[in-house]
């Protein structure tokens, strides 16, 4: 186990120590979820990297060819290092540790936003930079949706919580002293939260990865063909 945090380490620092953009960041943070997303999604890729049959000079060979211009050169190489001390089952945590340095260093804010209704980009752009004046910070933001709230926002910036949904307003009210305004402030967001609220067509995201996928028809065809080599030896 402390051999593992040692790699994690070692190779999340190597990836840290190549970032000197936000971009950059963006970026290996981008390709390195994909990465992960596709290893839990397709067995093929798994078992192949896995795989004591197939050559290792041919294996790195394969996954170089493969990802090499969709991949930042840093990342690519620091990959390639990990398959070659059968290393891959450390990504996540890789991954994880990563950002975390990354972020400390280039003067990053992690920023979840939940709303009620999907927000166009005008907003989500004028949020955003917003909240980077605030905290003086480049902003790593998510944002996603919850009809739960009835109104207003959850903002998350890295540890500390904004709630100003109605939602939780209306949970306040309940748990102060009674009093008749209050009552009637409960009642009347009881009566808001029965009212039918519109049905949110939002589209099913893709589970695969979207700049790795037209890679992995050709990936995988390089991998069934590797495999046959290993049977025929």
């Amino acid at each position: 186990m402390k051999q593992n945090h040692k790699k994690i380490k070692i190779y999340s620092e190597a990836l840290c120590n190549s970032v000197d953009t936000f971009e950059t960041f963006q970026n290996i943070k981008v390709c390195l979820h994909e990465l992960t997303a596709l290893s839990k999604k397709d067995l093929m890729i798994n078992t192949f990297l896995k795989s004591k049959s197939v050559d290792l000079s041919k294996k790195m060979n394969i996954f170089k060819e493969a990802f090499k211009e969709v991949f930042d050169k840093n990342l690519l190489e620091v990959l390639l290092v990990m398959i070659e001390n059968d290393d891959m089952n450390l990504l996540i945590d890789v991954n994880k540790s990563f950002v975390v340095l990354a972020k400390e260093k280039l003067n990053i804010a992690y920023v979840e936003i939940t709303s009620s209704t999907d927000m166009d980009e005008n907003m989500k752009n004028q949020l955003s930079n917003k909240l980077s004046d605030i905290t003086s910070k480049k902003i790593d933001i998510n944002f996603s949706t919850n009809q739960d709230l009835i109104g207003g926002l959850k903002i998350k910036i890295d540890d500390m919580l904004f709630d100003s949904s109605l939602k939780t307003k209306l949970e306040n009210e309940k748990h102060r002293a009674v009093k008749p305004e209050p009552k009637m402030i409960v009642k009347e967001l009881e009566q808001k939260k029965e009212e039918p609220k519109p049905v949110l067509e939002l589209p099913t995201p893709d589970p695969t990865p979207k700049k790795i996928e037209p890679l992995i028809n050709k990936l995988e065809s390089k991998i069934n063909l590797s495999f046959e080599e290993s049977k025929s030896l």
